[in-house]
């Protein structure tokens, strides 16, 4: 009988084993969570960067074409003109693939918004800080040039 015993041995974690592994995930967690967080939002900033490049390039492009959009009949010359009011087939096609809804963004509280201009895109490819949503949209009213 004793020789059964002194044969039998232990499977399993101990308790302590357990906590001290927990432990170790939790540290790794709280370190490595916040770093993740942050590279998703420089992606999604990233995206809305590109799409503003597009729009940019668009309108320079039309600009060197004197083929600027048009909004009631009359032809637009500033960057001042929303992305929104882009009618111009030109500039549409220029655009082709963007993905407009990053760039017309959502405003501080919530609702879709369709009031940045060509020149707020130009500023923002030329570095301007702002910030976006959990989906990536653009919050309209925090780009600031630096």
């Amino acid at each position: 009988m004793r020789n059964l015993i002194k044969n039998k041995k232990k499977k399993g974690f101990t308790l302590i084993e357990m906590v001290a592994v927990v432990a170790i995930i939790g540290i790794l967690a709280a370190i490595l969570v916040p770093k993740i967080t942050g590279y998703m939002k420089e992606a999604k900033k990233t995206g809305v960067v590109d799409q503003a490049r597009k729009v940019s390039q668009a309108y320079e492009t039309a600009k060197m074409k004197n083929k600027l959009f048009e909004k009631d009949g009359t032809t637009a010359t500033d960057e001042s003109t929303l992305v929104s009011a882009i009618s111009n087939p030109t500039m549409l096609s220029l655009i082709d693939g963007a993905d407009l809804s990053k760039i017309l963004g959502v405003s501080s509280d919530g609702k879709d918004s369709k009031t940045i201009s060509i020149g707020d895109c130009i500023n923002i490819t030329n570095g301007a800080e702002f910030n976006v949503t959990s989906e990536g949209k653009l919050i309209v009213g925090t780009i600031t040039t630096k």
